[in-house]
């Protein structure tokens, strides 16, 4: 989900969202992310993006969270444009949270989708 800031801040930039929203953000508690909110709930950290790919009408972020990282129950993430502070762009709850251990190396592939259906 696009929120109301990242909207608006690729908008009125006519900046390229992947010079917008660099760093994916990891969040612990159940709350839904909303449109107007400005951060992520119960936030544990952020990572910076590793790589940014387009299409036609996907943008796909991929990053990389090393053993050391968010080792705890991660229910959901959040695109950024800063390493702290800065504005929320997209933020999305997992299908299911998960634990994270010092034992495990993720890959997180971050897709999103734009364009409008004409009826």
């Amino acid at each position: 989900m696009i929120t109301t800031n990242g909207l608006e801040l690729i908008e009125t930039t006519s900046l390229d969202v992947f010079d917008t929203f660099t760093y994916i953000a990891f969040g612990t508690d159940s709350t839904v992310p909303v449109s107007t909110d400005t951060t992520l709930s119960s936030e544990v950290g952020r990572i910076l993006v590793d790589s940014a790919v387009q299409s036609t009408s996907d943008y796909t972020f991929t990053a990389r969270v090393p053993k050391s990282q968010f080792n705890t129950t991660l229910s959901k993430c959040a695109m950024f444009d800063a390493s702290t502070s800065g504005n929320l762009g997209i933020a999305n709850m997992f299908d299911s949270s998960f634990t994270k251990t010092s034992n495990d190396e993720i890959i997180i592939v971050y897709k999103a989708t734009s364009g409008a259906t004409n009826n």
